[in-house]
């Protein structure tokens, strides 16, 4: 499987504001005229992710000028790219999932499909 995504989400509970992000996915409230970020961008080629790769065992490298996980990557977290994943505590019979369906394609199937 080579497929891989970032993603964006929030829920609002009452008066508080959960967000929570993978990969250049970006979040900002905007408040009159202000833009406040709600998170910040999962970049290689900030110090705080690049320390982390490293940590892990990752590597960096500058292709293109563009900052490369393991020569590949161009963001440091995300959705997908299973070749870069070690866990194998949640079997793949064992795993549970969400499926959010865009509504032409939900209009057309059954869930069950």
């Amino acid at each position: 499987m080579r497929a891989r995504t970032r993603t964006h989400i929030h829920t609002q509970c009452g008066d508080k504001l959960y967000v929570a992000n993978a990969g250049d996915s970006r979040g900002v409230l905007c408040r009159g005229s202000t833009a406040v970020p709600l998170s910040e961008d999962h970049k290689p080629a900030s110090e705080r992710e690049r320390s982390r790769i490293i940590a892990a065992g990752g590597f960096l490298s500058e292709i293109g000028g563009v900052c490369r996980v393991n020569g590949n990557l161009n963001l440091s977290r995300a959705i997908g790219d299973l070749k870069y994943k070690s866990s194998t505590e949640l079997p793949a019979k064992d795993q549970v999932f969400v499926l959010n369906c865009l509504h032409q394609r939900s209009k057309r199937r059954s869930n069950r499909r």
